[in-house]
């Protein structure tokens, strides 16, 4: 859900939803500010309640109700663990997720994320051209 008002609470939204019909419908409800996600019980709940929610009125906003787009594993909804990065203008490409991971261990408050990327950087390309 976009375009919500700054003051809108969670109970306005279950409100909202619950006058249109979709009160059992509604299975989360994830406030931000001036946003929102909304998690059905059926996908065809959301699909309806986005044909039949989409430009309505809730505390004197038209708000948007949209399908969450896919993350790269394929599946809608939200990411868990942080803000969501848009890569797309990236000349890098978006990232991929692999098994292979680096733990940092023991490492000083007063070293900052530079330094730690130069460390792996020089260690790995040691490894490489071994």
């Amino acid at each position: 859900m976009g375009r919500l008002p700054r003051d809108a609470r969670r109970r306005d939204l279950e409100d909202f939803f619950k006058d249109a019909g979709f009160s059992k419908a509604v299975k989360d409800i994830t406030l931000k500010t001036g946003f929102a996600f909304v998690e059905f019980e059926d996908y065809r709940d959301a699909d309806d309640a986005v044909y039949e929610l989409n430009e309505k009125e809730l505390l004197g906003s038209k708000v948007i109700l949209d399908h969450a787009r896919p993350n790269r594993s394929g599946f809608g909804g939200r990411r868990e663990g942080g803000g969501a990065r848009r890569y797309s203008s990236s000349r890098y490409g978006a990232p991929y997720n692999t098994d292979n991971r680096i733990i940092v261990e023991n490492l000083s408050s007063r070293c900052g994320w530079q330094v730690c990327i130069e460390i792996i950087f020089f260690n790995f390309m040691f490894v490489i051209f071994c």
